[in-house]
């Protein structure tokens, strides 16, 4: 159990060991490069400073000055020097021993920039005495040599490409794995129930595949889920739809054995009710696709093969369809929906059956088809019926839905054909909505985003 337990802990942390190790790597890699540079840039400077006639003028002169004049006068030359040069002059004998003590050399610190390496010759005087004469700059010297130098930004460049660089490591190191779960997680909401996370980023052993691994884990559960709810609603389906069949035919022989007509009427529409709520159930369940069949719908046309399926239905109810649209002909043949063809007719036709069902005699329901400045098709339909009540103008899109003053027993339906024009213009990126008019009735508007045809 504590085996388990540490590689689980150990598994959850690893993300955090690689962005420490990227940032202690990073900022060892930055100090390392901007020394080294910082050290190679002051050797040059150094060497640019002093010609070799200069440093042998220079040495000599110490030797000269020693000998001629005594510690003192050494000693007041050597101190000229560093105050007017930044040269600190150290002298040692033959054997490398220091002549003076005062005259120390320099020493690097830490925390400071390094200082260059000193110049050193070795000096002939008077009875063949050897010195060794070694030229030391300053600190302050060395630090003006590096801001001469013209190419003293060379140090912020390499820290800023030294940064980059850790920064794309760690974004490409991050960013594949969001980029993945998020490319499968939008799949996934748009109806492909098989969109999974690629196997290389299951595969790692890190925070983000663990979240992938279980990512696949809910996507694999909810689209077994969802199956098993189609395949028990087409059971379901199945087992009541086969009792009506055997009623609808003892229905028949009980009306040519004498029944009453009126009584077997009635049974026969509630059994049409429920056979008609069982497809609108089905076609629900069989939307959950809508990347099938894509193709590009001329919409103007389609609507107007809706109107003239429904025109029929219309007149039984001396209902009046009128197909309107103030668009010219070139534009209406520019008005393309990419999308399933069944799901937008499906959706316009319930909206407009709807409006027949609640208009009316000798009425007028009207289809209005314009393009905003957002490129949307937008189809209007009114009619002239009871509308719904304010308070319930947003729910009548719900499933089974009915609102007391215009949706009841007597209207007909089932509740479902405007949840299923929702649930379609939704799958189209589109979107639906509802208002009742002013002069009466209700007015529902389908948005569905153009592809303008070449």
């Amino acid at each position: 159990m504590n085996d388990k337990f540490r590689q689980l802990l150990a598994r959850r942390h690893r993300l955090f060991w690689k962005i420490v190790l990227l940032f202690w790597a990073t900022l060892f890699a930055t100090i390392v490069l901007n020394i080294a540079i910082t050290q190679q840039i002051v050797e040059i400077e150094s060497e640019k400073r002093f010609s070799d006639s200069q440093i042998e003028s220079l040495t000599q002169d110490a030797i000269t000055i020693l000998e001629s004049g005594g510690n003192k006068s050494f000693i007041r030359w050597a101190r000229k020097q560093r105050r007017e040069s930044g040269i600190h002059i150290v002298l040692k004998n033959e054997y490398g021993q220091l002549l003076f003590e005062k005259f120390q050399p320099p020493e690097n610190h830490s925390g400071h920039a390094p200082l260059p390496p000193p110049i050193s010759r070795y000096v002939e005087g008077d009875d063949n005495r050897r010195y060794q004469v070694e030229l030391h700059f300053t600190r302050e010297a060395s630090r003006d040599m590096r801001k001469a130098h013209p190419f003293h930004w060379l140090r912020w460049i390499a820290t800023f490409l030294i940064i980059a660089f850790a920064s794309w490591i760690l974004s490409r190191h991050l960013g594949r794995p969001i980029a993945a779960l998020s490319s499968a997680s939008k799949e996934f909401a748009q109806g492909n129930l098989q969109a999974r996370v690629s196997p290389k980023i299951t595969g790692r052993k890190d925070e983000f595949g663990q979240l992938a691994s279980d990512f696949d884990n809910m996507a694999e559960e909810i689209e077994s889920l969802l199956n098993q709810q189609r395949q028990l609603l087409r059971d379901i389906s199945h087992e009541i739809r086969t009792p009506l069949t055997r009623q609808r035919l003892q229905l028949e022989l009980a009306r040519r054995k004498g029944a009453d007509d009126d009584f077997i009427a009635l049974i026969e529409r509630q059994n049409e009710k429920i056979d008609q709520l069982l497809s609108e159930l089905l076609s629900m369940e069989s939307m959950d696709n809508p990347r099938a069949d894509q193709s590009q719908i001329d919409l103007y046309q389609l609507a107007r093969e809706v109107v003239a399926q429904a025109s029929i239905e219309g007149e039984a109810k001396s209902v009046q369809l009128a197909l309107l649209s103030s668009l010219p002909d070139e534009l209406k043949a520019s008005m393309i929906v990419v999308g399933n063809t069944a799901l937008i007719e499906r959706a316009i036709e319930n909206v407009l059956r709807n409006a027949i069902r609640h208009a009316p005699e000798y009425s007028v329901v009207t289809i209005t088809l314009s393009v905003d400045q957002s490129n949307q098709a937008n189809i209007c339909i009114e009619d002239n019926g009871p509308g719904v009540s304010a308070e319930h103008i947003e729910k009548i899109f719900n499933p089974f839905f009915r609102d007391d003053k215009a949706r009841n027993d007597a209207a007909g339906g089932v509740g479902l054909g405007l949840s299923i024009a929702r649930k379609a213009a939704q799958l189209h990126h589109g979107s639906i909505s509802a208002s009742n008019r002013p002069a009466g009735g209700l007015q529902v508007v389908i948005r569905l985003p153009l592809r303008h045809s070449s």
